[in-house]
């Protein structure tokens, strides 16, 4: 979070008083919904906060040495499927506060609540603090974000690198700062130790950076392979230890299984009008008997990779039509299941009796509102010219949906994705208020009644221009300086 840092620092730095009671109130809402929730669910039994993945995480982070450098075989084919980021995380949270699953809650509750505070200060680069703190409490409130703080998963962690990484791709681009994009680059690449879904996300980065870097060409070249080589410089080190264990270099074993057991069983189960479950056990069967040679977890990914692409490849309208179905169910899944076993020890995908009415129309009327925001915030920061904050943002988000969208689209993979709406949602809350703020009659001060000459005069109140904010360009926002 070095740009989190730096960016408190500046505010510091700069005596915005009034920054700080606004940031206070997104804080206290994240700690309080976030701990509220994982300690109810650790003091009825530990046990709901775990599931069969947490399991193999845990015991990764044990014996991490022994699994990372191949000593332990009984591990070694877990580290092929699931790379070492995570169970570093699960590692530092065991020695920080001890070994239990609380320590890794707890340190989870933390990263869920400094990704509410980064959010918050990328809006307010944008946008003035009313819209920075409205942003920050939609992310406090999002209920997939809390609820996941109190799993012993992936998401809450992946989510914090990678809005970490997007702030410093961001302002290296902003400042036209080529160390930067290495820090960059090395966050994404991280991203990618914790879940490998960002294997790809250089091939739309780097594109992007490239053309939204002001300069000459070798600069934005320059800048653009520092950003790949902060990026390879993780990834290869994890590529390079499969390659010399197995032989064939790959990130993770879990895209060849994905691929053929969920994108290409999905589209076999919509053609033949049959469950992608039965499709998955066929064609798990064949696949044994086909290769019963194939013993190497890399070969086998490989392998796997060979026979689902062609099935993909040769049916187009039904992977789309797959994929939108699985960006429905990603941006709207109620996560039901995820709810009651933290609430009640067991995972049911019908809303408890009590409370999922409630919770089913919150999250439902939260969901519509935010993307409705994120869509009119995004039109605003296009129309005031924000484009560099706008397509990193936007890029990021449009690679999310599409990658996490299929078969396996649980709502839990909306994570990540919420606090990047969130702050595309700072804008249009800004543009809203200013709008509402015209409408409303101006207040004269008591300096204002006794002038005769200067803009308090004309019964509205002077704020300083802002260039750089688009909501304190003289007629698009009226309001008391105070509340920037």
């Amino acid at each position: 979070m070095t740009v989190l840092g730096q960016r408190l620092r500046e505010y510091r730095r700069a005596g915005n008083a009034s920054a700080w009671p606004a940031l206070a109130i997104p804080i206290v809402i994240a700690l309080s919904l976030r701990g509220g929730l994982a300690f109810r669910s650790l003091s009825s039994d530990p046990s709901r906060c775990i599931t069969p993945d947490s399991e193999a995480y845990v015991d990764l982070a044990h014996d991490l040495g022994a699994a990372v450098f191949a000593d332990n075989p009984n591990l070694l084919a877990e580290t092929f499927s699931r790379p070492p980021g995570y169970p570093t995380w699960c590692r530092v949270s065991f020695a920080l506060f001890g070994d239990s699953a609380a320590s890794i809650v707890l340190t989870q509750v933390v990263a869920g609540t400094a990704v509410v505070i980064a959010v918050y200060i990328a809006v307010r680069e944008v946008g003035p603090v009313g819209a920075a703190c409205a942003a920050a409490i939609l992310l406090a409130i999002e209920p997939i974000s809390i609820m996941f703080c109190s799993y012993v998963m992936t998401e809450t962690v992946f989510a914090a690198f990678l809005f970490a990484a997007w702030m410093a791709w961001w302002h290296s681009i902003d400042a036209e700062t080529i160390p930067m994009a290495f820090l960059a680059g090395i966050l994404f690449g991280l991203t990618v130790l914790i879940r490998p879904i960002t294997t790809y996300l250089p091939i739309l980065l780097l594109p992007i950076d490239f053309f939204l870097r002001p300069g000459r060409a070798t600069l934005k070249s320059a800048a653009s392979a520092m950003l790949a080589a902060g990026f390879i410089l993780p990834v290869g080190l994890l590529v390079a230890r499969n390659t010399a264990i197995t032989g064939v270099p790959f990130v993770s074993t879990i895209e060849g299984a994905n691929l053929l057991y969920y994108r290409a069983a999905g589209v076999l189960a919509a053609e033949q009008a049959r469950s992608r479950r039965q499709v998955e056990m066929e064609l798990r069967k064949d696949f044994k008997s086909n290769h019963p040679e194939l013993t190497n977890p890399g070969f086998v990914s490989r392998q796997q990779r060979y026979e689902a692409i062609p099935i993909l490849a040769s049916r187009p309208g039904r992977v789309i039509t797959m994929t939108i179905t699985g960006a429905a169910r990603l941006l709207f899944g109620p996560g039901y299941k995820s709810l009651s076993r933290l609430l009640h020890g067991k995972p049911s995908y019908s809303a408890p009796p009590a409370t999922g009415t409630l919770v089913q129309l919150l999250q439902a009327g939260l969901l519509i509102v935010l993307y409705l925001l994120a869509c009119t915030g995004a039109w605003v920061a296009f129309r005031e010219r924000q484009i560099k904050w706008l397509l990193t943002s936007v890029c990021i988000c449009f690679y999310l949906v599409v990658v996490s969208s299929g078969p396996e689209a649980y709502s839990r993979f909306r994570v990540p994705l919420m606090p990047f709406v969130c702050c595309l949602a700072g804008p249009g809350i800004g543009e809203f208020a200013s709008r509402f703020k015209r409408r409303r009659p101006a207040t004269q001060s008591r300096s204002a009644i006794c002038s005769d000459t200067g803009p308090e005069a004309a019964g509205r109140i002077h704020v300083p221009v802002d260039r750089k904010n688009p909501y304190t360009r003289g007629h698009r926002y009226q309001g008391n300086s105070n509340e920037r």
